[in-house]
Formats: C-alpha cells, structure tokens, sequence
C-alpha cells in the first residue's frame, strides 16, 4: 500500500480557484516548520517500534519484503526530506495567495 503513495485527504482540497492548494499549503506549512518531512519520519519511527514490526516473525517472502520497506521508509523519507529543504534554500520564495485567508499572500 505504501509503494503506492498514500494520497493524504488534504490532496483533494479545492477553493474553487487553486488548483495547487494542498501543494501550496504544504510548502507554507513545511517552510513556517508546522508539519515537516521529520515530523512525517517520527510518526512513522513511532508507529514501526509501537507495533513491533521489526520483530515479525513467520511472514511469508512478500511479507519479509513489505517488513523491510516499511522499516526502512522514514529513513529514505528524511533523505528526500533533506535533499527539498536543502534545494528550497537555494530557491527564492515565491508569493502565494490563499482564498481562505482573504487571498492573504504568503511566501513559499
């Protein structure tokens, strides 16, 4: 399921005029440091060691398989999460408004 990439429900978001409002929204969100790729990684490290998936014993091939990517997706997720943020550091910020703010621009 997760070789799939999990849509989050805000990819659906529409105001009516946006047609890259989740993207926007993620990029204000993650450059004012509200939910990052990290904050996705602890989610992920906590869920991994709270339901002891590391410790799985008796899967079948696919099931060792999907073990080991699930145990190791929030390391390649920080990876990704580091190589954005270090190339959104090289870009300059761009204004973005949003209708539900009263069109308030923000730099993203």
């Amino acid at each position: 399921m997760m070789r799939k990439k999990i849509q989050m429900p805000g990819h659906f978001m529409f105001d009516g005029s946006d047609n890259l409002l989740f993207r926007n929204f993620t990029a204000a969100a993650s450059r004012i440091g509200v939910y990052t790729a990290g904050d996705y990684c602890e989610v992920l490290e906590f869920l991994v060691d709270k339901w002891k998936i590391e410790r799985l014993a008796g899967l079948s091939d696919e099931g060792r398989k999907a073990q080991e990517y699930v145990c190791k997706f929030a390391q390649r997720i920080r990876k990704i999460g580091e190589i954005i943020k270090w190339k959104k550091e090289k870009k300059a910020a761009v204004p973005v408004s949003f209708s539900w703010i009263s069109n308030r621009e923000l730099m993203i």
